[in-house]
């Protein structure tokens, strides 16, 4: 590699490394600005249902939810304390670590380039801003959401590459995709699609198909489509 093409990889790192800390930056900025509204009020109710007898039936009776985000937030405030920094710095750590694990998802499914664009969007969309300073499981949902992504990525291209899946990769989607579900339903649902795509792939893989596998990720929804229009 020459030395413009070494500046160039030097500047997009800097401009990439520049982006992730302002995003980052951005979901802290703030945080206790605003007092807490109506729907963070009603998740630190049911949080003390936690301790109330009865536990996890009477958090669950309040709401249609898992109630993994109200234990958290049960024990955040009985460690912690109640201030609106406090229980709200859970949600910004996780949107920090969004746009961090958004750069690293775009980078391996395209470029560099890609990446930079891709977490430039992402650091200051508003609603990944909006609910990193919120007291809610949704921003936690979104990096699960991106964080499982990212792994599946790494699983698929090693069974494309040697036929194997490294069991720690597994492991870790396991674990991942099991925090996402008691969090929230909508963490079962997107795990049930990527399990969906993965059976979808491993099939393709066996019919000969040697696309690259991000080629095929993309071809996936159509794929879908054909198989749903073909049983009507």
């Amino acid at each position: 590699m020459g030395q413009t093409g070494r500046r160039k990889r030097n500047v997009m790192r800097a401009l990439a490394v520049a982006v992730i800390l302002a995003g980052a930056g951005a979901r802290f900025y703030g945080l206790g600005r605003e007092s807490l509204w109506n729907d963070e009020f009603s998740r630190l109710y049911r949080s003390t249902l936690v301790g109330a007898l009865g536990g996890p039936a009477e958090v669950v009776a309040t709401d249609v939810h898992p109630p993994t985000f109200y234990y958290m937030l049960h024990y955040l405030r009985k460690y912690f304390g109640e201030s609106e920094v406090v229980l709200r710095m859970p949600s910004a750590v996780c949107g920090a670590l969004a746009v961090l694990c958004m750069f690293h998802l775009a980078k391996r499914l395209y470029s560099e380039n890609e990446a930079l664009i891709a977490t430039a969007l992402f650091a200051f969309s508003w609603a990944p801003l909006h609910y990193s300073q919120d007291v809610g499981p949704y921003v936690m949902m979104l990096l699960l959401a991106i964080l499982s992504s990212l792994i599946l990525v790494g699983i698929i291209d090693r069974v494309y590459g040697n036929g194997r899946a490294p069991y720690g990769l597994v492991a870790a989607y396991v674990c991942v995709g099991t925090v996402h579900c008691y969090l929230h339903y909508f963490g079962l649902l997107l795990t049930a699609l990527q399990g969906l795509g993965m059976l979808m792939l491993l099939a393709l893989r066996k019919r000969g198909q040697t696309d690259a596998p991000g080629a095929v990720v993309s071809r996936l929804p159509f794929r879908l489509q054909l198989r749903v229009l073909a049983a009507l």
